[in-house]
């Protein structure tokens, strides 16, 4: 069974602020063996470029890969989260930035099965009873979108809109490559999530979940060489994106 929901949602190419894969300066391409100990250099890289991106990238999931060889992994994502539970007088457990939602594409924007415990902005939707490109997906929270008035464009999967038709938030799907290719080619693939916000968007959101907090996350991981006899490697890095300022 094919969701036909899901072909409307059609690959766009990277923006040109978005980063490619990040490399020591005079590292040669194929020289892997520091990949994961680069990851906190790098997501300090990245951190400057999704700070100051427009739209506004409310929530992102990435999968890229390098095609030489040893084809070493890098996942990016970004969460949003509002409030300041620091500042309660006693500990608070920390909020969820997505809430799973296990339903084919064209539940959305319905919501059922959605306790929206944390007041999570964004779902992290998993596709488990159809024939989908693409196994998961992101999209702004609909309790969200309810909350701020916004209705959800029933021919733009994932997009809502003001009152004044203009756009407010919507997902994007970003592609480069193949993530199937196999090296060597010294090039990078990658496909990404990303839910966005436009200028006014953000300001309304902003105005009803005041505080927001946006974390990027980098996760690099080297697949395991029976030739070197090497184990798999991972490495995680976060850095808090600037404040906002739009």
């Amino acid at each position: 069974m094919i969701d036909e929901q899901m072909v409307t949602v059609g690959p766009q190419p990277l923006p040109r602020w978005m980063p490619p894969i990040w490399r020591p300066e005079g590292t040669s391409s194929y020289d892997v063996d520091n990949w994961c100990a680069e990851a906190g250099p790098a997501v300090d890289e990245y951190a400057r470029a999704y700070a100051a991106a427009r739209p506004y990238v409310l929530a992102e999931r990435g999968q890229w890969c390098s095609l030489e060889w040893g084809r070493p992994e890098e996942e990016r994502r970004v969460h949003t989260t509002h409030g300041n539970a620091l500042g309660a007088a006693f500990y608070l457990p920390k909020r969820r930035a997505w809430e799973a939602f296990h339903a084919e594409f064209a539940r959305y924007p319905a919501g059922r099965g959605l306790d929206w415990a944390d007041k999570e902005l964004v779902v992290h939707g998993y596709e488990d009873w159809t024939d989908a490109q693409h196994r998961d997906w992101l999209a702004l929270h609909p309790a969200v979108g309810a909350e701020l008035g916004w209705k959800h464009d029933p021919c733009e999967l994932f997009t809502w809109r003001g009152e004044d038709g203009h756009w407010r938030a919507r997902t994007v799907l970003l592609v480069r490559g193949n993530l199937s290719h196999q090296p060597p080619r010294h090039a990078t693939c990658t496909v990404t999530w990303q839910v966005q916000l436009s200028e006014t968007g953000y300001a309304e959101l902003n105005t009803a979940f005041p505080k927001l907090k946006r974390t990027l996350t980098t996760t690099r991981t080297l697949p395991a060489s029976r030739r070197k006899r090497r184990p798999e490697e991972t490495e995680t890095s976060r850095k808090e994106l600037a404040a906002d300022v739009i």
